[in-house]
């Protein structure tokens, strides 16, 4: 199974091309997990995702893996937002709504609101619960920050309530509402009903509404008396009913069963509630010329009823004292059973253990003290915090609570004699939030988390199921037990940070006894806590067994022994210690066997400071523990071209390749490049000297970066930067040159034609252009990769003006709109960081222009001719060709400020 391999990435996941090549590499996991690695792809992979690649190369012609490496897209957070549903205003009222919002408290919304009506405890709208931002990972492990959160949380104003994605009214009144913001202005509606008595007369009950609706239409309270039997003439006059509801408005009071009929006789009755635990008395005088009351019909009526054991003296007493009065009715009291009693209400019993006060204690703390930990969480409006009691852990689909069995209380006694059963319970008020639902008398969890219970002042019990889970601590250990790794994610919720403590427990609950690391397990927690996701991090290390009884502490990131590390020039590969043990691994025991023992293999320097003997990498290449040796190999020798089929190339050392560099590709060497053929369109990242054997043809997109000296035979149409000089074999055709030493061509044919060089100590060739009159600019004496440094900043400080010009946008966005006082305040902290980094950058500019001002001696040289069409500068002087020019020199003249020409 052989072939070329390239990884393909998208943002936050990648995948390998596969292109099956009998004269390509064969691949393993190892090798797989190396190419991640020199992709910079950082995030846990799992073998088996590796070995399901390798299955898809064995069985497949070509194309692309399933994904084998996974970050995560941050979260993006959202405000709360809500959907009003009011309903149409009941008869009268929207006629009056306008002066009635006149007198109500400003509306706190930005834009006029649209109006409705709201009944007490009805739905009037839904909410749509807001969403906490979240950080991602990139593909190398870097934390992806979610993007702040830039609109405010639906404003929910006086007089309503969010019960779970519901919002409720808890009065009538206006509703009055924008996109943003909602309230209610109270406003009951006046109610009225009629009653009749048993001489014949009608009685007016009325409550009154809102002072600014008007009255109940009079005629509306004679047609509902002709329904009950009382026809018109029979009632006072309408102006009298009027002014009885005008008055009772005027006075805040109510009427309660007030006469509308001009003449009612009286009336003497006897009511036996349903319970017959209590007799009473019911007397009612006449009005008008209605039959008068007597007291002979009085004591009939208690004879007949056939009551026994009536207290006749009391009875007799309350009687004469109504008689004397001037009150319109009574109700007295013949006789009185016992009520029974009510037993106690049932109760909510719990089916999973409460958490001890000690475990809850900082949950409780977290939830009081990081809202962002529970942002989204709608029912902390009706169940805050403060009022949650008990907590208890709780799995979805498991039965979480149910009510317990209703208990009857105390019997009673009717007025008979007759014994009556006690009444059961009440079933507590509940109410149920987030993560439950009921099934009968059950109460199912239907999410997993911490499972809130507790009571609020308006005695109303509640329980919620909220997000909990602690951060996830994973502990891996290398098949040699010699390194132990720790992985995290982040917490849910309420639930428990990454902390020492924690990796410490799991540590030890992994088996691992020594060589804990407690630099890195502190970084690990520091970087938890700002939302990064950690992968395979080192925290422990076992010391491998030297020669002359030694152990070696490796300080690479990365296994030597699975897998090649990247390693750079004079990197710290690790420290030799001293010991009284061959080595050990992490579970704290020894490595004795002399067979494993290691010896310094090539490329590796040992140095020795104050006892303290430091492995260090003399080249940079891979690191490889193999055969009992450890070395660095420093050369990466590539037979073939270099193509997208093949993939990019990047290696910590020198890259030797024995072919041509195709387009469209990287080739990355950490200390030298060397390509014996032709380079295309491609990019070369060296960190050392660049060595090209024929030459380039750059189709204007060819990139040849260098450290050191650049050697070519040829080049058109490239891009080539060099920290050091260039060196070129016959020609620079239509070439962006930058070069911080001296561009050579020796040679009688040597020659630069159209392009841009800029070169620090100047320029050696035999012609300079062509006959054509090419346009060529050779700029020298300066340092141009100062220049390039300048560019950026400029760069940089564009993009600080365009923030604080959105900044002074926003600001006067802002401060129209009331309550939004903390976000301006933020802004404006913002602005005044961004003008101090302005400032730095305006200094570091100037210091920079100063310094690219500064002269090097040098100069161009050309020993054939310099075409009409070149021009040489320098400081911005200028010498323009306009006749060819025969062997000649130019430099600058710093004293005189000005290019000067002189024949060779």
């Amino acid at each position: 199974m052989k072939g070329q391999v390239e990884v393909v990435k998208s943002e936050y996941e990648a995948r390998f091309s596969w292109n099956p090549d009998e004269s390509g590499s064969s691949w393993t996991v190892e090798s797989l997990r190396s190419l991640l690695s020199g992709a910079d792809i950082r995030v846990e992979i799992s073998d088996a995702d590796l070995e399901a690649a390798l299955d898809f190369f064995e069985s497949s012609d070509g194309g692309e893996s399933e994904v084998v490496a996974r970050g995560a897209a941050p979260v993006i957070p959202t405000a709360m937002k809500a959907e009003i549903t009011g309903t149409a205003f009941p008869e009268g009222i929207e006629s009056a709504s306008v002066e009635i919002l006149r007198a109500a408290a400003p509306f706190e919304g930005d834009d006029e609101p649209t109006v409705s009506w709201g009944s007490a405890g009805e739905t009037v709208g839904t909410v749509i619960p807001p969403v906490a931002g979240r950080a991602g990972l990139a593909l190398n492990r870097d934390p992806v920050a979610a993007p702040e959160l830039e609109e405010e949380d639906f404003r929910i104003g006086s007089n309503l309530e969010v019960r779970g994605t519901l919002l409720v009214a808890s009065v009538s009144g206006i509703l009055r509402f924008t996109d943003s913001t909602a309230d209610l202005v109270p406003c009951e509606p006046h109610s009225w009903n009629l009653t009749t008595g048993d001489g014949g007369g009608c009685f007016l009950s009325y409550t009154p509404g809102h002072g600014a609706l008007p009255l109940p239409a009079v005629p509306d309270v004679i047609t509902a008396a002709g329904r009950v039997g009382i026809l018109e003439d029979k009632l006072v006059p309408a102006e009298k009913i009027r002014a009885m509801m005008a008055t009772a408005v005027t006075e805040n009071t109510v009427l309660d069963s007030v006469p509308i009929t001009a003449d009612t006789d009286s009336s003497i009755s006897i009511r036996i509630n349903d319970l017959k635990t209590r007799a009473e008395l019911r007397l009612q005088r006449e009005t008008g010329d209605g039959i008068p009351l007597e007291l002979p019909a009085i004591a009939a009526a208690i004879r007949n009823s056939g009551l026994r054991g009536v207290n006749g003296d009391t009875v007799k007493a309350e009687i004469m004292a109504f008689w004397k009065s001037t009150d319109r009715q009574a109700s007295i009291t013949l006789k009185e059973g016992k009520d029974p009693e009510r037993g106690p209400d049932r109760e909510l019993e719990l089916q999973i253990p409460f958490l001890e006060e000690e475990d809850a204690v900082p949950i409780r703390a977290k939830l009081e003290s990081e809202p962002d930990s529970v942002r989204g969480l709608s029912s902390l409006r009706d169940f805050p915090a403060a009022a949650v009691s008990k907590m208890a852990p709780a799995e979805a689909d498991i039965q979480a609570a149910k009510l317990g069995p209703a208990k009857s209380g105390k019997p009673g006694l009717d007025i008979y004699g007759a014994e009556l059963p006690g009444f059961p319970g009440n079933d507590p008020e509940i109410r149920i939030h987030e993560g439950l639902e009921w099934d009968g008398n059950d109460l199912i969890a239907r999410d997993n988390g911490i499972m809130d219970l507790g009571t609020t002042g308006d005695g109303i019990t509640h329980v919620r199921i909220r997000p909990h889970q602690d951060a996830e601590i994973r502990i891996d250990i290398s098949p040699d037990r010699l390194k132990a790794f720790v992985s995290t994610r982040l917490p849910t919720g309420t639930g428990a940070s990454v902390s020492s403590e924690r990796i410490q427990d799991a540590a030890e609950k992994a088996g691992i006894r020594k060589g804990i690391i407690s630099e890195a397990v502190d970084d690990v927690v520091e970087r938890s806590l700002t939302g990064e996701f950690i992968t395979r991090e080192l925290i422990a290390e076992g010391r491998l067994p030297m020669k002359g009884n030694t152990r070696l502490s490796l300080a690479v990131s990365g296994d030597p022994v699975k897998a090649p590390v990247p390693v750079k020039a004079g990197d710290v590969i690790g420290t030799v210690l001293a010991g009284d043990d061959a080595g050990w691994d992490v579970f704290g025991e020894p490595l004795m066997d002399e067979g494993t023992t290691l010896s310094e293999g090539d490329r590796i320097i040992r140095e020795e400071e104050e006892g303290i003997v430091t492995l260090k990498a003399e080249r940079g290449g891979h690191l490889i523990m193999a055969e009992g040796e450890l070395f660095v190999r420093d050369v990466l020798d590539y037979v073939g071209d270099v193509s997208l089929a093949s993939g990019n190339i990047r290696f910590p050392g020198r890259i030797k390749i024995d072919g041509s560099i195709l387009s469209r590709v990287v080739v990355d060497g950490g200390e030298g490049v060397e390509v014996s053929q032709v380079v295309q369109a491609a990019l070369i990242n060296s960190g050392g000297n660049v060595t090209i054997g024929k030459g380039v043809k750059g189709e204007g997109k060819a990139v040849i970066r260098s450290q050191g000296t650049i050697r070519l035979g040829y080049a058109e149409e490239a891009n080539i930067l060099s920290t050091g000089d260039i060196e070129v074999g016959k020609a620079l055709m239509n070439c962006r040159v930058k070069c911080n030493g001296k561009l050579e061509i020796p040679g009688g044919d040597g020659r630069v034609i159209g392009g841009s060089m800029k070169l620090k100590d100047g320029l050696v060739c035999a012609d300079v252009g062509n006959q054509r009159g090419t346009e060529t600019l050779v700029s020298f004496g300066q340092d141009y990769l100062v220049e390039n440094q300048i560019d950026q900043v400029q760069k940089e400080l564009v993009k600080i003006q365009d923030f604080l010009n959105k900044t002074d946008e926003m600001m006067a966005d802002l401060e129209k709109k009331p309550g939004s006082g903390k976000k301006l305040i933020m802004i404006r902290q913002k602005k005044v960081d961004a003008l101090k980094m302005q400032e730095k950058k305006n200094m570091r500019l100037f210091l920079l222009r100063e310094k690219f001002e500064r002269h090097f001696e040098s100069e161009v040289k050309v020993t054939g001719t310099a075409w009409p069409g070149t021009t040489f500068e320098s400081h911005g002087r200028l010498i323009k060709v306009e006749d060819p020019i025969k062997s000649i020199r130019i430099s600058f003249n710093s004293e005189k400020g000005r290019l000067e020409k002189k024949p060779i």
